[in-house]
């Protein structure tokens, strides 16, 4: 008994490195996408659409390999509809940011900006920036 009790163990331990190695792949899908172990709390960034004049609060996990847990408020629709589908924050290498829905399907990309963290580049209707909420 102990001994299928240790197997049981092993294989558990085995499943969880499996899935942090795969979210640092660059191939994870939003199903994927795992929180950091330390269970360190959320970023908060603050979302803004010029276009619409509003705006709202996206928390994202302390992820791994560039691919972290997202979790826009249901606000976020006035601000681009749709986004509320986003599941996953993903950094890009050219330090590019996309929020994907879980099926992986790209919702909105952001590149590094100047006084602000990010601004949107797609899609092009309106312009979208996210600043991070200290």
């Amino acid at each position: 008994m102990r001994a299928v009790s240790t197997l049981g163990m092993i294989a558990g331990s085995m499943a969880v490195l499996w899935v942090v190695a795969s979210a640092t792949d660059g191939n994870t899908t939003a199903g994927e996408a795992v929180l950091d172990p330390a269970g360190l709390s959320p970023a908060t960034y603050r979302m803004s659409s010029v276009k619409a004049q509003t705006s709202c609060n996206v928390a994202k996990s302390r992820g791994h390999g560039g691919v972290a847990v997202l979790e826009p408020e249901p606000g976020c629709e006035q601000v681009l509809p749709g986004v509320t589908r986003a599941a996953v924050w993903r950094e890009r290498s050219d330090g590019s940011v996309e929020f994907e829905a879980r099926d992986g399907e790209a919702l909105v990309a952001f590149s590094v900006a100047d006084g602000v963290a990010y601004e949107s580049f797609a899609p092009r209707e309106a312009l979208i920036t996210l600043t991070e909420i200290e």
